[in-house]
């Protein structure tokens, strides 16, 4: 007869908590059988379960672009990176904003 394992006994084996063992066996992480109203692991799920993992290797780094935005781009304009902008958006917001390419009122 083959030995079944409750969850706490999984539990115990692997260190891990009896809720993260339940949701394993909800998710398909861990496979179970039901005896009448019981769950029960068989040790090779438990087993399944424990296999090593293969991990990919580093990710690619994106090459690093020189800009961003571009000066015909239209957030270009708005956030102020056009060379008329003057250093202090605040104090002089309106004379900025009159002179705004594209900009109708």
């Amino acid at each position: 007869m083959v030995e079944l394992l409750t969850v706490r006994e999984v539990a115990q084996m692997t260190r891990l908590h009896e809720m993260t063992i339940w949701r394993y066996i909800r998710s398909g992480r861990l496979e179970a059988v039901r005896i009448g109203r019981r769950l029960r692991v068989r040790p090779e799920a438990v087993e399944k379960l424990l296999q090593p993992i293969e991990i990919a290797g580093p990710r690619p780094v994106a090459e690093k672009k020189e800009h961003y935005l571009k000066e015909g781009d239209s957030i270009f304009n708005i956030i102020g990176i056009m060379e008329e902008a003057p250093e202090n958006l605040s104090e002089d917001k309106y004379a900025y904003l009159d002179n705004v390419p594209g900009r109708d009122d």
